[in-house]
């Protein structure tokens, strides 16, 4: 059965870039590496891995990218570090204002 992962990078800018690969360790060379260089993280590079977190479907991790990305940076960290207590936490500390 073919496993995809959302993985987490904090970039030399100090933002942390999340995306999503069933190839984990060839899609890291491609960031760290530069491969495609008109990404996001080609032009932040060095990159650090953070973390992952595994799915079994490809529409679950993806779903959740998505809903990741428009995350802030602090919070983003949090779940690829594991720190469940603190995703929770910045979520309830963060009020948007309207």
């Amino acid at each position: 059965m073919k496993r995809f992962q959302v993985y987490f990078l904090e970039c030399s800018d100090g933002t942390i870039y999340t995306g999503v690969t069933s190839q984990l360790h060839i899609r890291l060379w491609q960031h760290e590496n530069g491969f495609y260089p008109e990404s996001y993280t080609a032009k932040r590079l060095p990159v650090k891995f953070l973390g992952q977190i595994p799915f079994h479907n490809a529409m679950d991790a993806i779903r959740f990218e998505k809903q990741v990305k428009k995350w802030r940076a602090s919070k983003k960290r949090a779940i690829a570090l594991g720190n469940v207590l603190d995703v929770h936490y910045l979520a309830k500390k963060y009020t948007p204002r309207r």
